[in-house]
């Protein structure tokens, strides 16, 4: 479609421009913006003092935090936990101290 000739673009005389009154403009409410957690994050909230993660350590005698909730994987001993990541943290903190 093209403009007629002395036309201008933009709205028609008596329109508004802008939300509808009483509408709110912006992204609509919802959660806070960011990425979600993962698995290895630590918790929030609530959570933060559950008991999400356990202490791994292998063969070479190397930790790992390790969320509780998915199996260690092979070559890997749990030795600590389930506990608050804080507290799983504090055990390799140690770990790593005393080698």
């Amino acid at each position: 479609m093209t403009a007629a000739a002395g036309s201008t673009s933009g709205p028609a005389p008596g329109s508004t421009s802008g939300p509808a009154p009483g509408s709110t403009s912006g992204p609509a409410p919802g959660p806070a913006s960011g990425p979600a957690p993962g698995p290895f994050d630590q918790p929030a909230g609530e959570q933060a003092q559950a008991p999400t993660h356990l202490v791994l350590r292998n063969t070479r005698a190397e930790h790992s935090l390790w969320p509780a909730h998915t199996p260690a994987p092979e070559g890997w001993l749990v030795v600590h936990g389930p506990a608050s990541y804080e507290e799983c943290a504090a055990a390799i903190e140690c770990a790593a101290v005393a080698a």
